[in-house]
């Protein structure tokens, strides 16, 4: 299972979850959004084949261009 299929059942079961506010579904889209637009090539990556280096390694880059890609 890829990161983007995983992803897309996580988005229907949030935009079904009616203990939540809309803000907060709101707010984690946009979180959703940061990430993606930050580890372009995650929604393609299989679930299990990314590693706790490939998550440090992100990690790193997040910290240095996190202020330039606007989240």
């Amino acid at each position: 299972m890829t990161f983007g299929a995983a992803l897309e059942t996580y988005r229907e079961r949030l935009k079904d979850d009616y203990s939540l506010k809309e803000r907060s579904k709101t707010f984690r889209g946009e979180r959703i959004a940061a990430l993606l637009k930050s580890w372009p090539d995650l929604e393609q990556n299989r679930c299990c084949s990314s590693s706790k280096a490939d998550c440090l390694a992100w990690a790193v880059r997040f910290g240095k261009d996190g202020q330039s890609i606007g989240v």
